[in-house]
C-alpha cells in the first residue's frame, strides 16, 4: 500500500474548488478547505497501491451523486507501467508542491489522491520504486530514467538517489500539505521489486531466496528503510503490508499456465513475506496480510500477471481504514452503514444496508463505462449534465438537508396539529406515492394506524366504497394545485371520517405546506424499482412516453416530487432546475423514507406514536426478497453491459440520475432524524 490519505469524517464536504487539469494534462488551479478533525491514512508502496488507490476512487465515483469524489494527479497519466484511473485530472497546484521539491525524478512518485468529501475521507499514492535498497542499480531503473529525468547512475548522482528520507520525505510532505494533514497511520511495502531487482540485476538465483543469508540482507536493508520512514512520518503508526501471491488458483481469468520462473518469483515473494513478519515482530511493527485466499468473502484474484483483481483491492483498503482509523464496518465502500441499530428494527445481514444487489452491481459497472468513456470531466457523476463552461459538479450546488431543515419548524407546527386533530380529521396526511417504491406496504402500515381512506385500494380514494379496484373511479391525483388539494380533502365525503389518504399521480403545482397536510413518501433505489416496474409492465422495452405497456425514459420520482409543473415536459427532458422542484418540496416533508432501511421507521413511532414493529419488518424482508427476485432479470441487464455499446448505458443511466439525488436525500434525511 502506498500513500493513502483518509480523511475521517466530519461529515463535512472536503471540496476540490473548480480548477485542476483534465487526464489530457491542461492545469487547472484548486484549492482544499483545511478541516483539523480531519485523520490520514499514508501509503507507500509499488503499482499494487497505484492500483489500489485508483480501484477505491473509481468505486466510489461509480456510487457518487454529489460530485463529491474526485482524484487529483501530480503529473500527466502515463501508462507505461499500467492504467491509471481515467476519472482523475492533474492539479497544477498539487503538481507545483512536487515539483518544486528539488527532487529530478519526483514524476517517479506517481503521486495521486482521492477525495471523497462526503465522508471526509481521501486515500493518496506516492511510488517507491527502489524498494528497501539505497544503492541500485533498480528494476526498471533505464525506463525510469527515460521518463522522469532520473540520474542515480552519474558520477556525482543527487543526495536523493541513495538516501531514502531525501527521496521520499517531499513527496510525504507534498501530499500532507496540499491536504493540511499529517498521518497517524502509515503503511509500508516493499517485496516483488526487491525480488525481481536481486533476480534480474543482481543476478541472485529464484532458489536462493530460501537462503537465510539472502534473508539476512533483506532483513537488514527492510530495517533501515522502516526506520527511515519512522523518521519522515513521526508520530505516525508505522504497518507493514505483505504481497498477494499468484497461483495457478488466482490467475488472472484467461491467462496461461504460470511458467517455471514465475512459479520461482512467487516463491521469492513467499520467502521475502515470511521474512517481513519474522523482522516486523521482533521489531513491533503490525502486520496486514495480502498474502490471502479471501478476504470478507471476495476472493483473491489477479487481473494481470501482477495486480490484484479491483473489488479485493477495494475491500482490502476499507479494511485498512476500518481496522486502524476507527471507521465503523463498512461506512466507506458500503453506502449508509452508518448507525448501529439494536431495537426491533434492525435489519438482518442479507438486507443491511451495507448490501448491494445484483442489480447495482452491474448498474456500478455501466457507470464506470461510461465515466471512462466520457470526454467531459469534472460533471456529474456520469458526465451527463454539466453546466455550460464549467466543470463544476451540477449536483454539489445543492444543499438538499440544509433546506429540509430549514423547514423544521414549519413541519413541527403541522405536525402537532395533526396528532391534536385525529378525531375530527381537520388535517390529513397524505402519503405521496411513487408507483412500485413500496406504497402499498406503507398503505397498510398507514391504515394500523390512522383512519385510512381504502386501505384495499392502495389508500385512493375512490367515488365507489365497493371491494372492487376499478381504475376508473379512483381519484389518484387529489389535486393539480395546492389549492385544489386542500377543497378535495376538506368536502370529499366518506361514510367514516378519514385523515389520511394516498395521491399516486404527481403532486400539485404550488403545494400547501404547513397547514392542513402533512406529507409522508417512501423513496426507493431507483435501479430496483425500475425492475419492480419492469415487471408490471406487458412491454419490457425503454419507450420515449409512459403509457402503462413499457418504462418511460425518465426521472420518474423526480417527475412525481416535482409535480403538476413537469407534467407536460417530455419524457428524457426533466433538468436541474426540475430537480430543484422536486428537492425543494420534498423538504416540507415529514417522512421520508428509503424502503430498505428498516431503522428509519421508527421516526414513524416517535412522530406519531404508530406501532411500527411488525410491519416495518415485514415491509424490509419484503424488499429483501423482491430484490432477490429482481435477479431473473439479471441476465436482461447483464446482456445489455455484455453488449459494450456506452450509449446505450448512457440513456438507461440517464432515466435514473436524477432519481439517485432524490433516493440520497431520503438517506440523509432518515440519518439526520435518527442520529
Amino acid at each position: 500500500m502506498f500513500p493513502l490519505l483518509v480523511l475521517m469524517p466530519a461529515v463535512k464536504a472536503l471540496r476540490i474548488n473548480s480548477g485542476s487539469m483534465d487526464t489530457e494534462g491542461t492545469p487547472y488551479h484548486d484549492q482544499v478547505q483545511k478541516q483539523n478533525d480531519l485523520k490520514l491514512l499514508l501509503v507507500i508502496g509499488d503499482s499494487v497501491d497505484r492500483y489500489m488507490v485508483d480501484d477505491w476512487c473509481d468505486h466510489h465515483r461509480a456510487n457518487d451523486t454529489y460530485g463529491f469524489v474526485q482524484e487529483v494527479f501530480g503529473q500527466k497519466p502515463d501508462a507505461r507501467f499500467g492504467r491509471w484511473s481515467e476519472w482523475g485530472r492533474v492539479s497544477e497546484d498539487f503538481q507545483n508542491l512536487l515539483k518544486s521539491s528539488g527532487v529530478a525524478g519526483w514524476q517517479a512518485w506517481q503521486s495521486r489522491i482521492c477525495i471523497v468529501s462526503d465522508l471526509g475521507v481521501a486515500a493518496a499514492f506516492v511510488h517507491n520504486f527502489k524498494g528497501v535498497d539505497t544503492q541500485g542499480p533498480w528494476w526498471q531503473e533505464p525506463e525510469y530514467k527515460e521518463l522522469y529525468n532520473m540520474s542515480c547512475t552519474e558520477t556525482s548522482p543527487p543526495a536523493d538517489c541513495h538516501d531514502t528520507q531525501r527521496w521520499l520525505r517531499p513527496a510525504v510532505g507534498a501530499i500532507t500539505e496540499y491536504l493540511k494533514v499529517k498521518p497517524e497511520v502509515t503503511i509500508i511495502h516493499s517485496n516483488r521489486w526487491d525480488v525481481v531487482r536481486m533476480h534480474e540485476i543482481q543476478h541472485v538465483p529464484q532458489e536462493s531466496f530460501a537462503n537465510g543469508v539472502i534473508q539476512a540482507e533483506w532483513k537488514q536493508n527492510a530495517t533501515k528503510y522502516i526506520e527511515a520512514i519512522k523518521e519522515i512520518v513521526p508520530g505516525s503508526k508505522v504497518i507493514w503490508r505483505t504481497t498477494a501471491v499468484r497461483s495457478e488458483k488466482n490467475s488472472a481469468p484467461g491467462a496461461s499456465k504460470l511458467s517455471p520462473g514465475e512459479l520461482m518469483e512467487e516463491e521469492g515473494v513467499r520467502y521475502l513475506n515470511q521474512a517481513a513478519r519474522e523482522l516486523c515482530k521482533q521489531g513491533g511493527i503490525p502486520v496486514e496480510e495480502m498474502e490471502v485466499d479471501r478476504l470478507n468473502g471476495i476472493e483473491m484474484g489477479f487481473r494481470d500477471l501482477r495486480h490484484p483483481k479491483p473489488e479485493f483491492l477495494t475491500e482490502f483498503m476499507d479494511d485498512l481504514m476500518e481496522t486502524h482509523m476507527g471507521l465503523q464496518e463498512k461506512t466507506l465502500s458500503k453506502d449508509f452503514a452508518i448507525f448501529s441499530h439494536t431495537g426491533p428494527y434492525s435489519l438482518d445481514p442479507i438486507t443491511e444496508i451495507g448490501g448491494e444487489s445484483p442489480t447495482n452491481q452491474i448498474v456500478n459497472e455501466m457507470k464506470a463505462r461510461v465515466a471512462r468513456s466520457d470526454k467531459t470531466e469534472g460533471c456529474s457523476m456520469l458526465g451527463l449534465f454539466c453546466q455550460p463552461n464549467e466543470r463544476v459538479p451540477i449536483f454539489a450546488k445543492t444543499d438538499a438537508l440544509g433546506k429540509w431543515k430549514k423547514y423544521q419548524n414549519e413541519r413541527n407546527h403541522v405536525e402537532d396539529r395533526f396528532k391534536k386533530s385525529k378525531k375530527d380529521g381537520s388535517v390529513k396526511m397524505v402519503l405521496e406515492h411513487v408507483t412500485h417504491s413500496g406504497g402499498s406496504m406503507f398503505c397498510n402500515l398507514m391504515a394500523k394506524n390512522e383512519k385510512t381512506i381504502q386501505p384495499h385500494k392502495n389508500c385512493l380514494a375512490s367515488s365507489t366504497e365497493a371491494s372492487d379496484w376499478d381504475d376508473s373511479r379512483l381519484v389518484w391525483q387529489l389535486g393539480k394545485t395546492g389549492d385544489a388539494m386542500n377543497l378535495f380533502l376538506k368536502t370529499w365525503n366518506t361514510t367514516e371520517p378519514f385523515n389520511a389518504v394516498a395521491n399516486e399521480d404527481l403532486m400539485p403545482a404550488s403545494p400547501s405546506f404547513g397547514n392542513d397536510i402533512v406529507y409522508v413518501t417512501l423513496l426507493r433505489d431507483p435501479y430496483v424499482r425500475h425492475m419492480s416496474h419492469r415487471d408490471h409492465t406487458t412491454q419490457k422495452s425503454l419507450c420515449d412516453r409512459g403509457n402503462g405497456r413499457c418504462i418511460p425514459e425518465d426521472n420518474y420520482a423526480t417527475r412525481h416530487y416535482c409535480g403538476e409543473p413537469c407534467r407536460d415536459v417530455p419524457f428524457g427532458h426533466l433538468e436541474q432546475k426540475h430537480l430543484d422542484m422536486a428537492l425543494e418540496n420534498l423538504a416540507h416533508f415529514s417522512f421520508v423514507g428509503p424502503l430498505d432501511h428498516g431503522p428509519c421507521f421508527e421516526v414513524l413511532g416517535n412522530k406519531f406514536s404508530w406501532k411500527v414493529d411488525g410491519n416495518v419488518n415485514h415491509g424490509t424482508n419484503k424488499e429483501h426478497f423482491k430484490r432477490v427476485a429482481a435477479t431473473k432479470h439479471i441476465k436482461d441487464l447483464q446482456q445489455l453491459l455484455d453488449e459494450g455499446n456506452v450509449e446505450t448505458y448512457r440513456k438507461f443511466l440517464a432515466m435514473h440520475v436524477y432519481d439517485e439525488q432524490l433516493y440520497n436525500l431520503g438517506k440523509e434525511i432518515c440519518r439526520a432524524q435518527i442520529s
